[in-house]
């Protein structure tokens, strides 16, 4: 005897209903989550530079093999760090600083924080970037992260949440 033989046939009903209206609710969520990461790649591009491409300064300072330019709408990053790749590991929140003209006056700025992540990896640094700076700025180039401390957060007039690094892009030109 099996448990179909027990429960009556409205019940069934009722609880395939129930399995179909869960399994529609889940393909609508990825069907949501498929089109913003298409909407989120229109604006990617990726070059790699091998090693034979790049100029004598480039293997001087960085002293890398290979190198990916990572362009997001104006926005542009070049790394040996693999796009998709775990940058910090925990609750992180970006931190962007966007100046009001090209010199970087410290009393003219805005300070734009990010939404909670856990575990960023740098396509989302790029994209809070670009995005916190409207996909133009005059500093297109991100130079890199730095890991914010406490006096550094409260300068930014910033009340620091326990248990969460904040990060800091640098953008220059």
């Amino acid at each position: 005897m099996s448990y179909f033989d027990i429960i009556d046939d409205d019940l069934i009903v009722k609880i395939l209903d129930i399995r179909c209206n869960d399994i529609e609710n889940i393909v609508t969520i990825l069907e949501n989550d498929m089109s913003r990461l298409s909407f989120e790649l229109g604006f990617l591009t990726i070059e790699l530079k091998t090693k034979d491409e790049l100029d004598e300064y480039d293997l001087d300072d960085y002293n890398y093999n290979n190198k990916y330019n990572i362009n997001y709408g104006e926005f542009t990053y070049c790394s040996d760090i693999y796009l998709f790749k775990i940058i910090f590991y925990g609750g992180v929140i970006f931190v962007s600083t966007i100046y009001e003209d090209f010199i970087n006056d410290q009393d003219n700025y805005k300070v734009v924080l990010s939404e909670f992540f856990i575990n960023p990896t740098m396509f989302q640094l790029v994209i809070f970037t670009a995005i916190s700076n409207n996909l133009e700025s005059s500093h297109p180039y991100i130079e890199g992260v730095n890991v914010l401390s406490k006096k550094a957060i409260k300068s930014y007039k910033i009340v620091p949440e326990y248990g969460i690094t904040y990060i800091e892009m640098i953008t220059g030109s």
